[in-house]
């Protein structure tokens, strides 16, 4: 799914549209042990620029990549050691074809790679996809064709016929093992530390002509075992062109425990557990762990299980019809004083048993204050038809404030999920940005903020949130208020935005086909659609209630009539009516089986689904998003928004985003008379951006404040105003506040004390 602009005369448009590749059949359901959820055709996300795989050899290492779709300039980095990766110049710019080739290396130093991309030649280069190592050394050589006699795996010829000897003799002689493309029959097999494993070479073993896909590299599960299972130690594992397949037997796919481990371009399929499961220490620093180019699919229980102090990087990768969740973290943990991490680019999530993603946020046992930190992102990932919630992070140190988290959900797409599309369960210290998503279609609320009474703030902007039966946003229980910003809510069921406990607020936010447009929010330059005010967007929302033999029953047959152009779960399939008869409807193409209740987007006679939130001259929705007095006209809506995001996927320059964080106090009581209120943003605030038409405070009933602005280390800070807060009082956040170093603000937002 994604949003792009259709050219018009008007403002700009703002298109919802799901891309062929999104798009997918049933969903499934299911638990531990149960029967396997039916995986959804597509649901594959966008591709992300960066390495898919890297293998080393005598002097030589190969990068494999994936190049940007567009006009992006893109780089290979190398060097010795990681920190610093990106700061020197390129080794390459713009290589021709996937794969560059660097020669002449010394055998037994590690290597770093990496890749970068910008927008133009006087851009600085921004880093993308996983930065994976290896370590040149001549390979010791597998081939299931060999013959034992007088096999010693120094060159192809003298391969060894399995890969058990060779990984004896690797770990003793440099570490790299190649292993011929082949089926290597049912197998065990324990990895040792510091080895480097390869799959996806024809017979001559040719590093050109590695390819893992058409070349497959096949290691059957056999019964109550794991295929791949790492003997613990601190150097590390790399595992990269293989397909493990448990064939319903094997336990789980790969195996491993406080080792650090890069996976690249590996498929997993039927295991009888887990695809695959790894443990990091339970403290002290934490372990890095990168997936990339890996597909763990139709396994027993989760596609991946992951757990301790961890840096966990997820790359372009695909977790879809596992019984339970497709990736389960339970628990990330922090030790005091350091970092754990998450970070997820350009996965799939479809059609699990439970949760697309889980991630549980937690601390030791052992921890003591000061406390740690946490990093979780989710970019440009796609999270469709899983039974439970698309992605769920849960805080799960209530009792401890005085660790933290920074949470991004940016770029994403979470469709027709049984659950929220998104579901962030804060209950202890946090900052929480969601921008760019498309929440559509789900069971419950497209975002579903919950919280304990830790106090903070989740802003969320330039998102659509379409048909969601649950609302489009509901912020419930506890004290964190939503800042909703440039949105564009319709068809959801019941409000577009709730806000049960606390003082949330919606900014510049577009409504249409919304029996509610906001429930507990408070409004500013909001707009409400009215009908021929938008370019094209459906003239109905139903719900389609169950199905038959490719036809489906709807609540409200009659909103639909012969000839109509359907949508069913905002799938971007145009569906043409052929009958309704009673409550049932047949359309062309059929659909595939699906997890009813599902929202149907009705078009009428329109040319396709194209979602086109176009404000139309006259519409009365122009101009009245917020602004300062005198200011320009802004229209409310995601393009609208100072840096003009189109919902979706951020694409082949990915950046990041000047937003509010930590505010104190919380937006969710009055102020005290003399209270400082104090905003810090991800990064520092530039003092001269902070002025009085940037910041902007009201009391209740609309009357300017003048309170004294700002910016100690970094950070805004209000003074009150003469004669105090007042009981009620309105801070607007607008355009024009900017970063240090010149990052316009992402996310207007109103803050609300009362």
């Amino acid at each position: 799914m994604k949003l792009r602009t259709r050219p018009s005369s008007a403002a700009a448009a703002v298109v919802l549209s799901v891309v062929a590749s999104c798009g997918g059949g049933g969903g499934g359901g299911g638990a531990a042990g149960g029967s396997k959820p039916t995986v959804p055709s597509g649901a594959i996300a966008p591709p992300v620029p960066g390495l898919v795989s890297l293998v080393a050899g005598d002097g030589v290492v190969r990068a494999s990549f994936v190049r940007p779709a567009g006009s992006a300039q893109f780089a290979l980095f190398a060097g010795t050691s990681g920190a610093g990766l990106f700061a020197g110049a390129p080794l390459v710019v713009d290589p021709p074809g996937e794969a560059f080739e660097v020669s002449g290396l010394a055998n037994g130093q590690r290597l770093h790679v990496g890749v970068a991309t910008r927008a133009s030649a006087s851009d600085p280069w921004t880093p993308t996809g996983p930065a994976l190592t290896a370590r040149p050394n001549p390979p010791i050589y597998v081939d299931p064709d060999a013959s034992a006699a007088g096999a010693d795996g120094l060159t192809p010829a003298t391969a060894f016929p399995d890969p058990a000897t060779a990984f004896v003799v690797a770990a003793g002689a440099g570490g790299n093992v190649w292993l011929r493309e082949g089926d290597y029959g049912p197998t065990s097999l324990v990895v040792f530390d510091g080895l480097e494993v390869h799959g996806g070479f024809a017979a001559g073993f040719d590093l050109a002509t590695r390819d893992p896909e058409s070349r497959p590299t096949v290691l059957r599960g056999q019964a109550g075992s794991r295929i791949l299972a790492v003997a613990g130690g601190g150097v590390g594992v790399v595992v990269d062109g293989l397909r493990l397949e448990g064939d319903g037997v094997a336990t789980l796919g790969f195996d491993a425990l406080d080792t650090p481990i890069e996976l690249r371009s590996i498929t997993i399929t039927d295991c009888a557990d887990r695809g695959m499961r790894v443990r990091g220490p339970l403290d002290g620093d934490s372990m890095e762990v990168v997936v990339a180019n890996v597909t763990s699919n139709s396994n027993g229980a989760d596609g991946f299980s992951a757990a301790g102090a961890l840096e966990l990087s997820v790359f372009a990768s695909r977790f879809q019809g596992n019984v339970q969740e497709g990736i389960e973290i339970d628990d990330l943990l922090v030790d005091s004083g350091r970092l754990a991490s998450l970070r997820v680019e350009g996965c799939s999530f479809a059609g699990n048993g439970a949760e697309g993603l889980d991630v549980d946020l937690a601390v030791p046992l052992t921890a003591v204050p000061p406390g740690g930190s946490f990093r979780v992102s989710f970019r440009d990932s796609v999270f469709e038809r899983n039974a439970l919630a698309g992605l769920l992070v849960d805080i799960d140190y209530e009792t401890t404030p005085q660790w933290s988290a920074e949470i991004e959900v940016a770029g994403c797409v979470a469709r027709a999920n049984g659950g929220a599309g998104v579901a962030l369960d804060l209950d202890s210290t946090q900052t929480s940005f969601v921008h760019r998503c498309v929440l559509a279609a789900n069971g419950q609320a497209g975002l579903l903020v919950t919280s304990e009474s830790a106090p903070g703030v989740t802003v969320v902007s330039a998102s659509t949130l379409v048909g969601n039966r649950g609302g489009g946003v509901r912020a419930a229980l506890g004290n964190v208020p939503v800042l909703v910003s440039h949105c564009v809510f319709e068809g959801n069921v019941g409000t577009g935005a709730a806000s049960e406990t606390v003082a949330s607020t919606s900014a510049s936010s577009l409504f249409w086909l919304q029996p509610g447009a906001n429930l507990g929010l408070t409004s500013v330059g909001d707009g409400v659609a009215a009908p021929g005010d938008l370019a094209q967007v459906p003239i109905a929302f139903v719900t389609a209630t169950g199905t038959a033999a490719g036809d489906f029953d709807v609540d409200t047959p009659g909103a639909l009539a012969v000839g109509d152009l359907v949508d069913l779960g905002l799938d971007g399939v145009g569906r043409g009516v052929l009958s309704v008869v009673g409550s049932t409807v047949d359309v062309d193409p059929d659909p595939e089986p699906f997890p009813a209740p599902l929202t149907l987007a009705v078009f009428g006679r329109a040319p396709d689904v194209t979602f086109d939130h176009t404000l139309l001259p006259g519409a009365s929705a122009l101009g009245v998003g917020m602004t300062s007095t005198g200011g320009p006209f802004v229209d409310p809506g995601p393009l609208g928004s100072p840096d003009g995001a189109e919902p979706g996927p951020v694409g082949d320059v990915a950046g990041s985003w000047f937003r509010p964080g930590s505010v104190v106090p919380a937006p969710i009581a009055p102020l005290g008379a003399s209270d400082l209120v104090r905003v810090a943003f991800d990064r520092d605030l530039a003092p001269g951006s902070a002025t009085a038409s940037s910041v902007r405070a009201y009391d209740g009933v609309g009357t300017p404040l003048v309170p004294a602005i700002a910016v100690v280390a970094g950070a805004l800070e209000l003074s009150a105003p003469v004669g105090g807060w007042p009981a009620s009082v309105r801070i607007e956040l607008d355009r024009g506040l900017e970063s240090v170093g010149g990052d316009a603000l992402a996310a207007p937002v109103v803050l609300l004390f009362e």
